[in-house]
């Protein structure tokens, strides 16, 4: 795919790469939709609601400041 997941991950996939190798709309629309799907099944598998949820919040209050982000989420971080 010309625009994943692994895209956004380190070598490892272990952290948050950014999004330097999606090149356009195209490369972003695909790695989009395959998260998408992904956490969907997540969702549909082990009933993730909660689990979901809470990352949600997570994620909200790392981009309001109101918590530090994780290391796994700092953009250009190899590991």
């Amino acid at each position: 795919m010309a625009g994943s997941f692994n895209h956004c991950l380190t070598a490892g996939g272990n952290s948050y790469r950014g999004t330097d190798l999606l090149e356009n709309m195209g490369d972003m629309k695909e790695a989009v939709e395959e998260m998408a799907f992904m956490l969907l099944r997540i969702k549909q598998v082990f009933g993730g609601e909660s689990l979901l949820e809470k990352a949600q919040r997570e994620y909200y209050e790392c981009s309001r400041g109101e918590r530090p982000w994780p290391e796994y989420m700092k953009p250009g971080i190899e590991k």
